[in-house]
């Protein structure tokens, strides 16, 4: 199993979220409440980015790959 990492909305000023569907989010840190996990229901509609990016074209790296 991999690492987990708690988030620390002090560490950071925006969350950006690429969902596997193609739907992007950009969340103020001082939005989430959250430390390890966030769900993407209605409340969070109000930060959706309005284009869309096909799956395909999203590059997924982890924090560990980061440097």
């Amino acid at each position: 199993m991999g690492k987990v990492r708690l988030f620390d909305p002090v560490a950071v000023d925006e969350l950006f979220v690429a969902c596997g569907d193609g739907r992007l989010f950009r969340i103020p840190s001082s939005a989430v409440r959250a430390r390890s996990m966030l769900s993407l229901g209605p409340k969070w509609k109000r930060f959706e980015v309005s284009w869309q990016v096909p799956p395909s074209d999203l590059i997924v790296r982890s924090l560990d790959e980061s440097g």
